[in-house]
């Protein structure tokens, strides 16, 4: 073999790991020297190379990949601007588009942001699915290291679910910057992501070029009314042009928008214009949500399933339906229909989408209140799988 064709082999890695022991094939490791030690954990380790399959954006961002977490911290930044420094977190009023582990978070700093919306701040891992060491991700990566995760039983043909862990899953982890700006107002929204336009097979996505917003493409759009295609790409053209990130992604759901880019960015400057664009983008989409007259909060709503459904709004969780009647019957309150939540309480405090919502006198009480159970996102709720397919 060539000297060319060794370096073209050197950027992916293929290893199958059996309880943390390697099976022998395609084992081999890129600047291992003699005597050096193997982090025992599959997570991020300070001075060493961790255990995990990485890849990067831009050449630029193949250190910080190989790194494994990032060099640099945002708490100068973050105190500067009146944010909390929390460190590696999940924050819970942004589950649904932070990342799935506090594992793949770091230097997370939440407050006011100059809008005065609550937001979020931080460096992620962002997780793409690798299969048969190959990663379905359009546009260019560098650097590549897949790490495939077979037990024995699985070359026989037994396939086991991952472990519900922290960089178990055969995929790879990218370094990314992200702002997550609470947006109450979009939840009759249908979910929204838009990224950098790539090549795509016979069913198409919706491509922004065709709406005024070149070299961008909403993932999993195409069931979208081309009138909402419309409207978003028309909030979203003052702010997107303004980046020339190699690597951009857009999310809107469960009322948090979030806006990432490639690397692991710490110049203020540039953190600054992203948060600036990241409340821009919010206020924006924020338009869209359907007018809501003024009806007192002690108004009651219809019956829940009687009111019409906001097109494209994700709708609790079919489990939870039966489980909200019979607890409003034990309780002797009204079954509210959640929309009605999302008119008198437009931009209501509590995360996550509405997903029952109990109005009448709590038992032992004279006063009106309401009991709402929410749906956060992300991996709590299941559609983990849909975003990371998605990004």
């Amino acid at each position: 073999m060539n000297t060319a064709s060794r370096r073209a082999r050197r950027g992916t890695w293929y290893e199958y790991i059996n309880g943390g022991r390697r099976l022998g094939l395609f084992s081999r490791s890129r600047n291992k020297s003699e005597g050096e030690s193997t982090p025992e954990s599959p997570g991020p380790a300070v001075g060493s190379q961790p255990r995990f399959g990485h890849a990067a954006f831009t050449p630029d961002d193949v250190e910080d990949a190989r790194r494994g977490h990032p060099a640099v911290t945002l708490e100068a930044f973050a105190h500067e601007r009146g944010l909390t420094s929390i460190g590696q977190a999940i924050h819970n009023g942004f589950t649904a588009t932070q990342p799935a582990w506090p594992d793949y978070t770091f230097n997370v700093s939440v407050g006011a942001l100059p809008s005065g919306r609550f937001g979020l701040v931080s460096h992620e891992l962002l997780e793409l699915a690798a299969v048969e060491g190959g990663v379905r991700q359009g546009g260019a990566l560098f650097d590549v290291r897949v790490v495939t995760r077979r037990s024995a039983s699985e070359f026989v043909g037994f396939v086991k679910e991952r472990p519900n862990e922290p960089f178990a899953a055969n995929a790879v982890w990218v370094p990314s910057t992200a702002v997550h700006v609470r947006t109450p107002e979009i939840a009759p929204l249908p979910p929204i992501t838009v990224k950098r336009k790539v090549m795509q097979g016979f069913l198409r996505d919706p491509v922004l070029d065709d709406y005024g917003v070149p070299g961008y493409m909403m993932p999993g759009g195409r069931g979208l009314d081309d009138g909402f295609v419309a409207a978003v790409a028309e909030r979203l053209r003052p702010y997107l042009p303004q980046r020339n990130d190699p690597w951009i992604r857009l999310e809107a759901t469960h009322g948090v928008v979030s806006l990432a880019v490639n690397g692991y960015r710490a110049d203020p400057g540039d953190l600054d214009h992203l948060i600036q664009l990241a409340e821009g983008i919010a206020n924006a989409l924020s338009e869209l949500a359907p007018d809501s007259p003024q009806v007192a909060f002690s108004t009651l709503g219809p019956e829940a399933g009687a009111a019409p459904w906001p097109t494209g709004m994700l709708r609790p969780h079919p489990l939870l339906v039966n489980q909200y009647a019979e607890e409003a019957k034990r309780l002797g309150m009204h079954n509210e229909d959640v929309t009605h939540l999302l008119t008198i309480a437009r931009h209501r405090p509590m995360p996550g989408l509405p997903s029952g919502v109990l109005a009448g006198n709590f038992p032992g009480t004279s006063t009106m209140c309401r009991l709402v159970w929410t749906e956060q996102g992300g991996r709590t709720s299941g559609v983990e799988v849909n975003r990371r397919n998605a990004q």
